[in-house]
């Protein structure tokens, strides 16, 4: 373990006597639940990192690649999850506006695209943490093994741990690139989950897909390379969200040799698709076609039945955009941390959870970006609520009333694997605007930006419409200077 990692966590376990936070993750969502602790004197908080800087999933490692050496290697992502962590490909550019990626009173270069790409946003985010001070409350390529409510445990399990515990929590870790070697224990009174939900990749298998003799694959592996083995290949791509809409306008517009033919097939309505006038002269070549069916079975060694009795024939690579399954590895060890939260319709959703945030099971386990299609700026706001809630400036209902307001959320929005989709089309707009100011009828002693809320759906509404067009790849070029509030920077102070 590094002397600076070392130092961090004395400094924490010397300062039990105040709250103690732990944070897990220091990607966008880390860094901006470390900024909000951080700046609370009466808080003792420490984040652990599994890599050896900032960035999450948008920091590309040596272990984005799943070959044998890694696979036989004792890094602790892999041995707990089985695949690579990080979710993206180079040059990636964000589905968002630098308005709505910007945190508050902290601009983006000008330098950089309005839809920034993977490194750009990297860039972002530690110039953020290095302007705040934010890796003094940070501890790198440490891995969080699991989490307990010591309460739960036996008298005997406590005795097998070398510290006293006096809090709610009991965390621990290890290194990320060897599970066996520096294990530390750590308590807490609140533990904040910001380790995403963009790393599981949602498998989905195909009957008879032994016969097939071509390559398949998720999204979540592709990288640029990848692109490059498909030249002049038939690839198919089933999902059709913004997943395969990057990958097939990456292979389509940004490389010198595009596949033979992409075939997309979706099980909801792909006539937007059809329609998009930035993909008309391809889909005229015939370079891409869209399918709205489902997978039947693979009836011979290249070809794919289909569920209306299409066949898909000729077949070189499968690509499976069928999106991602929460995981919480270090709450999954001592059943999903004693039965605090559940894992709802095949892992796509969790809860149950008080504004998206707090699980009412146990409200010390907090948790920031568990919501659908968001922005940084619902982040940062859900950073400022749980700060307020952990420093007793905003009192919860009682666990009857939120697990009411749980099952409100549930059928307003389709059930318990939609809920969290709040901000997905085609209601966009109007779902972010209810869902900040419902966070915001909590809130006590801070300011609502009105000038925030309103510069967030007029970009909004600019998404909306081109998503809605499916114009989503052609969005990320369009010429915004004119914008009223093209140098916007939401301010600090207001919520």
């Amino acid at each position: 373990m590094s002397a600076f990692n070392q130092l961090r966590e004395d400094q924490y376990k010397n300062n039990y006597s105040q709250k103690s936070v732990i944070v897990v993750g220091a990607g966008p969502l880390g860094i901006l639940s470390v900024r909000y602790l951080s700046q609370e004197t009466d808080l003792n908080t420490i984040c652990f990192e599994a890599k050896n800087n900032i960035g999450g999933m948008w920091y590309l490692d040596d272990y984005d690649r799943l070959d044998s050496e890694i696979n036989t290697s004792k890094n602790a992502f892999i041995r707990d999850n089985g695949y690579v962590q990080s979710s993206l490909y180079e040059n990636l550019r964000l589905n968002s506006v630098k308005m709505k990626t910007m945190y508050k009173g902290y601009p983006i270069p000008k330098e950089f695209h309005e839809y920034m790409k993977q490194d750009e946003f990297l860039q972002y985010m530690r110039g953020f943490a290095d302007n705040y001070g934010l890796k003094n409350y940070i501890s790198f390529e440490t891995y969080v093994n699991y989490v307990r409510l010591v309460g739960n445990m036996t008298q005997s399990e406590k005795e097998q741990i070398p510290i006293n515990l006096t809090k709610k929590f009991l965390v621990e870790v290890v290194s990320y690139n060897n599970y066996e070697k520096d294990v530390r224990h750590f308590q807490a009174d609140y533990v904040i989950c910001c380790s995403g939900h963009y790393s599981k990749p949602n498998i989905i298998k195909i009957p008879n897909q032994q016969i097939f003799e071509g390559k398949i694959d998720h999204t979540h592996h592709f990288r640029e390379r990848d692109g490059k083995q498909l030249a002049n290949k038939n690839l198919v791509i089933i999902g059709q969200n913004t997943s395969c809409q990057d990958i097939f306008s990456l292979l389509l517009f940004e490389s010198e040799i595009t596949p033979k033919k992409i075939t997309v097939i979706g099980r909801n309505s792909v006539q937007h698709l059809k329609n998009a006038t930035s993909l008309q002269e391809v889909i005229k070549k015939g370079l891409i076609e869209f399918i709205q069916d489902e997978c039947q079975e693979f009836n011979s060694k290249n070809s794919l039945l289909l569920k209306s009795g299409k066949i898909i024939e000729n077949i070189d690579s499968i690509l499976l955009a069928t999106g991602y399954q929460f995981c919480f590895h270090y709450l999954n060890k001592f059943n999903h941390i004693d039965n605090c939260i559940e894992y709802y319709e095949n892992n796509r959703s969790i809860g149950p959870l008080y504004n998206k945030i707090i699980s009412i099971n146990e409200p010390n386990l907090i948790f920031l970006g568990s919501i659908n299609g968001s922005s940084q700026q619902h982040y940062e706001r859900q950073a400022i609520y749980s700060t307020h809630y952990i420093l007793g400036k905003l009192t919860l209902p009682t666990k009857e009333e939120m697990m009411q307001d749980f099952e409100d959320e549930l059928k307003k929005n389709g059930g318990k694997k939609g809920y969290l989709g709040i901000l997905k089309l085609p209601n966009f707009t109007s779902n972010h605007d209810q869902y900040v100011k419902k966070l915001y009828r909590d809130m006590k002693g801070i300011e609502f930006d009105d000038e925030l809320q309103q510069t967030w759906l007029l970009y909004a509404k600019l998404y909306e419409k081109h998503s809605n067009a499916g114009n989503y790849y052609e969005m990320k070029f369009e010429d915004l200077s004119q914008m009223p509030t093209r140098d916007y920077v939401p301010k600090l102070g207001l919520f």
